[in-house]
Protein backbone atom coordinates (compact mmCIF):
# COMPACT_ATOMS: atom_id res chain seq x y z
CA UNK A 1 0.00 0.00 0.00
CA UNK A 2 2.81 2.41 0.93
CA UNK A 3 4.72 1.62 -2.57
CA UNK A 4 1.37 2.29 -4.46
CA UNK A 5 1.02 5.71 -2.61
CA UNK A 6 4.29 6.77 -3.08
CA UNK A 7 4.22 5.58 -7.04
CA UNK A 8 0.91 7.61 -7.49
CA UNK A 9 2.39 10.69 -5.75
CA UNK A 10 5.54 10.72 -8.14
CA UNK A 11 3.64 9.59 -10.85
CA UNK A 12 1.21 12.99 -10.46
CA UNK A 13 4.33 15.24 -9.62
CA UNK A 14 7.09 14.30 -12.23
CA UNK A 15 6.92 16.90 -15.35
CA UNK A 16 3.78 17.67 -14.83
CA UNK A 17 1.98 14.87 -14.54
CA UNK A 18 3.53 13.42 -18.19
CA UNK A 19 3.31 9.97 -16.69
CA UNK A 20 -0.56 10.22 -16.50
CA UNK A 21 -1.02 11.28 -20.38
CA UNK A 22 -1.00 7.99 -22.06
CA UNK A 23 -1.71 4.45 -22.05
CA UNK A 24 1.75 3.98 -22.73
CA UNK A 25 3.19 5.73 -19.54
CA UNK A 26 0.79 4.96 -17.03
CA UNK A 27 1.71 0.81 -18.28
CA UNK A 28 5.27 2.05 -17.23
CA UNK A 29 4.13 2.99 -14.28
CA UNK A 30 1.89 -0.02 -13.05
CA UNK A 31 5.27 -1.83 -14.20
CA UNK A 32 7.43 0.14 -12.36
CA UNK A 33 5.37 -0.41 -8.78
CA UNK A 34 4.88 -4.15 -9.61
CA UNK A 35 8.76 -4.04 -9.65
CA UNK A 36 9.36 -1.54 -6.30
CA UNK A 37 6.79 -4.09 -4.41
CA UNK A 38 8.63 -7.17 -5.14
CA UNK A 39 12.52 -5.56 -4.76
CA UNK A 40 10.92 -4.24 -1.76
CA UNK A 41 9.08 -7.71 -0.16
CA UNK A 42 12.47 -9.02 -0.60
CA UNK A 43 15.07 -6.67 0.54
CA UNK A 44 12.54 -7.05 3.76
CA UNK A 45 12.58 -10.94 3.79
CA UNK A 46 16.71 -10.77 3.24
CA UNK A 47 16.43 -8.56 6.46
CA UNK A 48 13.95 -10.71 8.43
CA UNK A 49 16.28 -13.65 7.64
CA UNK A 50 19.55 -12.13 9.42
CA UNK A 51 21.00 -10.65 12.60
CA UNK A 52 21.94 -7.74 10.62
CA UNK A 53 20.32 -4.08 10.93
CA UNK A 54 20.49 -1.36 8.47
CA UNK A 55 22.63 1.40 9.96
CA UNK A 56 22.15 3.60 6.85
CA UNK A 57 20.87 4.27 3.53
CA UNK A 58 22.23 7.05 0.78
CA UNK A 59 25.34 6.92 3.17
CA UNK A 60 27.62 9.68 2.37
CA UNK A 61 31.50 10.34 2.65
CA UNK A 62 33.55 12.96 1.67
CA UNK A 63 34.44 16.60 2.24
CA UNK A 64 31.31 17.95 4.91
CA UNK A 65 30.01 14.80 5.81
CA UNK A 66 30.18 12.57 9.17
CA UNK A 67 32.26 9.84 7.07
CA UNK A 68 35.41 11.18 5.47
CA UNK A 69 36.64 11.57 1.95
CA UNK A 70 39.21 8.33 1.17
CA UNK A 71 42.68 10.21 1.02
CA UNK A 72 44.87 8.51 -1.47
CA UNK A 73 48.32 10.35 -1.61
CA UNK A 74 50.23 9.95 -5.06
CA UNK A 75 54.41 9.88 -4.95
CA UNK A 76 54.86 13.66 -5.62
CA UNK A 77 52.63 14.75 -2.88
CA UNK A 78 49.38 15.26 -4.74
CA UNK A 79 46.09 13.37 -2.77
CA UNK A 80 43.65 12.35 -4.54
CA UNK A 81 40.32 12.73 -2.51
CA UNK A 82 37.46 10.19 -3.47
CA UNK A 83 33.78 11.06 -2.12
CA UNK A 84 30.48 9.07 -3.08
CA UNK A 85 27.08 7.80 -1.97
CA UNK A 86 26.51 4.34 -0.39
CA UNK A 87 23.08 3.08 -1.56
CA UNK A 88 22.57 0.72 1.83
CA UNK A 89 24.88 -0.09 4.98
CA UNK A 90 24.19 -3.34 7.65
CA UNK A 91 25.56 -3.39 10.07
CA UNK A 92 26.10 -6.42 12.92
CA UNK A 93 27.09 -5.30 16.27
CA UNK A 94 28.56 -7.15 19.00
CA UNK A 95 30.45 -6.70 22.42
CA UNK A 96 33.63 -5.32 20.48
CA UNK A 97 33.26 -6.38 16.93
CA UNK A 98 31.30 -4.66 14.12
CA UNK A 99 30.41 -6.05 10.74
CA UNK A 100 29.91 -4.41 7.97
CA UNK A 101 27.73 -5.10 4.65
CA UNK A 102 27.72 -2.64 1.85
CA UNK A 103 24.78 -3.31 -0.68
CA UNK A 104 24.77 -1.26 -3.71
CA UNK A 105 20.51 -1.59 -5.77
CA UNK A 106 21.50 -2.21 -9.67
CA UNK A 107 18.75 -2.07 -12.53
CA UNK A 108 20.43 -3.65 -14.76
CA UNK A 109 22.46 -6.55 -15.27
CA UNK A 110 25.19 -5.90 -13.16
CA UNK A 111 27.45 -8.54 -11.81
CA UNK A 112 30.01 -8.98 -9.13
CA UNK A 113 33.30 -10.39 -11.02
CA UNK A 114 36.40 -10.55 -8.77
CA UNK A 115 38.47 -10.60 -11.70
CA UNK A 116 36.96 -7.27 -13.08
CA UNK A 117 37.64 -5.82 -9.31
CA UNK A 118 41.13 -7.05 -10.13
CA UNK A 119 41.84 -5.02 -13.55
CA UNK A 120 40.03 -1.74 -11.51
CA UNK A 121 36.64 -2.20 -13.94
CA UNK A 122 34.75 -2.91 -10.78
CA UNK A 123 36.24 -0.51 -8.14
CA UNK A 124 32.79 1.05 -6.64
CA UNK A 125 32.07 -2.06 -3.65
CA UNK A 126 35.94 -2.44 -2.59
CA UNK A 127 35.92 1.81 -2.24
CA UNK A 128 32.43 1.75 -0.44
CA UNK A 129 33.62 -1.02 2.13
CA UNK A 130 36.76 1.13 2.45
CA UNK A 131 34.67 4.22 3.36
CA UNK A 132 32.46 2.52 5.46
CA UNK A 133 35.25 1.03 7.85
CA UNK A 134 35.59 4.87 8.52
CA UNK A 135 32.73 4.78 10.82
CA UNK A 136 34.68 3.13 13.64
CA UNK A 137 34.74 7.13 15.23
CA UNK A 138 30.76 6.42 15.67
CA UNK A 139 31.22 2.98 17.49
CA UNK A 140 33.27 4.15 20.61
CA UNK A 141 36.09 1.91 20.77
CA UNK A 142 35.04 -1.63 18.38
CA UNK A 143 36.82 -2.36 15.35
CA UNK A 144 35.15 -2.72 12.35
CA UNK A 145 35.28 -6.14 10.19
CA UNK A 146 33.99 -6.49 6.41
CA UNK A 147 31.43 -8.85 6.10
CA UNK A 148 30.09 -8.32 2.37
CA UNK A 149 29.81 -6.78 -0.76
CA UNK A 150 26.90 -6.81 -2.80
CA UNK A 151 24.63 -6.10 -5.77
CA UNK A 152 20.70 -5.94 -5.65
CA UNK A 153 19.24 -5.78 -8.61
CA UNK A 154 16.00 -4.13 -9.05
CA UNK A 155 13.66 -6.19 -11.15
CA UNK A 156 10.90 -8.56 -10.96
CA UNK A 157 11.89 -11.87 -12.53
CA UNK A 158 9.72 -14.29 -14.84
CA UNK A 159 10.07 -17.77 -14.52
CA UNK A 160 9.78 -20.13 -16.74
CA UNK A 161 8.43 -23.71 -15.03
CA UNK A 162 6.00 -26.49 -15.42
CA UNK A 163 5.45 -26.07 -11.82
CA UNK A 164 2.17 -24.67 -10.25
CA UNK A 165 2.95 -24.91 -6.98
CA UNK A 166 3.55 -21.21 -5.75
CA UNK A 167 5.65 -22.16 -2.99
CA UNK A 168 8.34 -23.65 -5.62
CA UNK A 169 7.57 -20.38 -7.80
CA UNK A 170 8.77 -18.43 -4.83
CA UNK A 171 11.52 -19.89 -4.66
CA UNK A 172 12.84 -19.85 -8.51
CA UNK A 173 11.91 -16.18 -8.18
CA UNK A 174 13.94 -15.55 -4.90
CA UNK A 175 17.34 -17.19 -6.47
CA UNK A 176 17.40 -15.10 -9.56
CA UNK A 177 16.57 -11.93 -6.67
CA UNK A 178 20.06 -13.51 -4.63
CA UNK A 179 22.76 -10.41 -4.02
CA UNK A 180 25.99 -11.37 -6.53
CA UNK A 181 28.92 -10.27 -4.45
CA UNK A 182 31.69 -11.12 -2.26
CA UNK A 183 31.16 -12.63 1.30
CA UNK A 184 33.92 -12.85 4.52
CA UNK A 185 35.04 -16.56 4.49
CA UNK A 186 33.45 -16.94 7.99
CA UNK A 187 30.45 -19.76 8.83
CA UNK A 188 29.06 -17.52 11.90
CA UNK A 189 28.95 -14.14 9.64
CA UNK A 190 27.53 -16.17 7.15
CA UNK A 191 24.66 -17.30 9.16
CA UNK A 192 24.01 -14.25 10.34
CA UNK A 193 23.02 -12.72 7.17
CA UNK A 194 21.10 -15.87 6.48
CA UNK A 195 19.83 -17.54 9.33
CA UNK A 196 18.03 -20.11 7.48
CA UNK A 197 20.83 -21.30 4.86
CA UNK A 198 20.53 -24.81 4.11
CA UNK A 199 23.00 -25.94 1.57
CA UNK A 200 22.66 -22.76 -1.13
CA UNK A 201 21.39 -19.83 0.23
CA UNK A 202 18.59 -17.94 -1.30
CA UNK A 203 20.39 -14.69 -0.52
CA UNK A 204 23.91 -14.77 -0.99
CA UNK A 205 25.97 -16.13 -3.15
CA UNK A 206 26.93 -19.47 -0.67
CA UNK A 207 26.46 -22.86 0.19
CA UNK A 208 27.39 -25.12 2.87
CA UNK A 209 28.40 -28.79 2.62
CA UNK A 210 26.65 -30.92 5.11
CA UNK A 211 30.20 -31.09 7.90
CA UNK A 212 29.22 -27.38 7.70
CA UNK A 213 32.26 -26.33 5.70
CA UNK A 214 31.79 -23.45 3.13
CA UNK A 215 31.22 -25.34 -0.53
CA UNK A 216 33.51 -24.57 -3.40
CA UNK A 217 31.98 -22.45 -5.66
CA UNK A 218 30.91 -20.23 -3.26
CA UNK A 219 32.15 -16.15 -3.30
CA UNK A 220 33.97 -15.97 -0.21
CA UNK A 221 37.44 -14.33 1.00
CA UNK A 222 39.15 -14.04 4.10
CA UNK A 223 39.45 -10.98 6.11
CA UNK A 224 42.69 -10.51 5.24
CA UNK A 225 41.92 -10.72 1.66
CA UNK A 226 39.16 -8.69 1.72
CA UNK A 227 41.92 -5.76 3.08
CA UNK A 228 44.26 -6.83 0.36
CA UNK A 229 41.74 -6.30 -2.42
CA UNK A 230 40.81 -3.04 -0.98
CA UNK A 231 44.82 -2.45 -0.51
CA UNK A 232 45.42 -3.46 -4.20
CA UNK A 233 42.70 -1.21 -5.51
CA UNK A 234 43.83 2.38 -3.79
CA UNK A 235 46.96 1.34 -5.66
CA UNK A 236 44.94 1.09 -8.78
CA UNK A 237 43.84 4.36 -8.05
CA UNK A 238 46.81 6.07 -7.39
CA UNK A 239 48.13 4.84 -10.55
CA UNK A 240 44.57 5.98 -12.38
CA UNK A 241 45.72 9.43 -10.83
CA UNK A 242 49.08 9.63 -11.77
CA UNK A 243 48.26 9.03 -15.17
CA UNK A 244 45.44 11.68 -15.27
CA UNK A 245 47.30 14.15 -13.51
CA UNK A 246 49.76 13.58 -16.55
CA UNK A 247 47.37 14.36 -18.81
CA UNK A 248 47.66 10.77 -20.26
CA UNK A 249 44.86 10.03 -23.10
CA UNK A 250 46.34 7.36 -24.77
CA UNK A 251 43.97 5.22 -27.29
CA UNK A 252 44.01 1.99 -25.61
CA UNK A 253 40.56 0.12 -25.07
CA UNK A 254 40.42 -2.64 -23.03
CA UNK A 255 39.42 -6.44 -25.39
CA UNK A 256 38.61 -9.09 -23.21
CA UNK A 257 37.68 -11.83 -24.85
CA UNK A 258 35.37 -10.80 -27.55
CA UNK A 259 34.43 -8.08 -25.55
CA UNK A 260 35.64 -4.84 -26.62
CA UNK A 261 34.97 -1.40 -24.81
CA UNK A 262 34.58 0.29 -27.44
CA UNK A 263 31.02 -1.32 -27.99
CA UNK A 264 29.85 0.55 -25.58
CA UNK A 265 31.76 3.97 -25.41
CA UNK A 266 30.00 7.22 -26.44
CA UNK A 267 33.15 8.82 -28.41
CA UNK A 268 34.25 6.40 -31.11
CA UNK A 269 33.41 8.65 -33.44
CA UNK A 270 35.86 11.21 -31.56
CA UNK A 271 38.73 9.26 -31.42
CA UNK A 272 38.13 7.36 -34.37
CA UNK A 273 40.33 4.04 -33.01
CA UNK A 274 40.88 1.72 -35.60
CA UNK A 275 43.69 -1.30 -34.96
CA UNK A 276 45.21 -0.91 -38.36
CA UNK A 277 47.04 2.09 -37.42
CA UNK A 278 50.64 2.18 -35.64
CA UNK A 279 50.09 3.51 -32.27
CA UNK A 280 46.13 1.99 -32.33
CA UNK A 281 46.73 -1.19 -30.01
CA UNK A 282 43.84 -3.29 -27.90
CA UNK A 283 44.89 -3.92 -24.37
CA UNK A 284 44.26 -7.21 -23.81
CA UNK A 285 42.61 -8.40 -20.68
CA UNK A 286 43.12 -12.08 -19.48
CA UNK A 287 40.10 -13.23 -17.20
CA UNK A 288 41.08 -14.53 -13.82
CA UNK A 289 39.53 -16.77 -12.09
CA UNK A 290 38.68 -15.81 -8.78
CA UNK A 291 41.12 -18.07 -6.76
CA UNK A 292 43.90 -16.44 -9.43
CA UNK A 293 42.94 -13.12 -8.57
CA UNK A 294 43.35 -14.15 -4.56
CA UNK A 295 46.78 -15.95 -4.94
CA UNK A 296 48.16 -12.65 -6.83
CA UNK A 297 47.17 -10.40 -4.33
CA UNK A 298 48.25 -11.99 -1.94
CA UNK A 299 51.78 -12.18 -3.45
CA UNK A 300 51.43 -8.25 -3.81
CA UNK A 301 50.79 -8.22 -0.35
CA UNK A 302 53.79 -10.48 0.95
CA UNK A 303 56.35 -7.98 -1.21
CA UNK A 304 54.51 -4.75 0.04
CA UNK A 305 55.55 -6.16 3.35
CA UNK A 306 58.84 -6.90 2.27
CA UNK A 307 59.77 -3.54 0.80
CA UNK A 308 58.06 -2.16 4.18
CA UNK A 309 60.29 -3.81 6.16
CA UNK A 310 63.03 -3.13 3.54
CA UNK A 311 62.60 0.78 4.07
CA UNK A 312 62.82 0.73 8.21
CA UNK A 313 65.68 -1.44 8.04
CA UNK A 314 66.93 1.37 5.82
CA UNK A 315 65.85 4.27 7.72
CA UNK A 316 67.26 2.13 11.25
CA UNK A 317 70.46 2.09 9.34
CA UNK A 318 70.65 5.61 8.66
CA UNK A 319 69.56 7.01 12.37
CA UNK A 320 72.44 4.77 13.66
Amino acid sequence: ELVEEVMQQLAEDFQYGVMQSTHRYKYLINRLTRVSKKAIWTLVEHIKSGEFVTYGHEVAFGEGYGVPAIAIELEDGEVIYIEGRIDRVDILREEKDNYLKIIDYKSGNKKFNLSDVYYGFQLQLMVYLEAAMALKDKFKENNNHPAGVFYFKIHDPMIKTSHKAIELIEKEINKELKMRGLVVKDLRIIKAIDKGIDKNSDIIPVAINKDESIGKRSSVATEEDFQRLIDHIKNLIKEIGKEMLKGNATIEPCKRGKQISCQYCDYLGICQFDSVFEDNKYKVIKELKPEEVLERIRKEGVRNEELDEGSKGGNRGTKQ
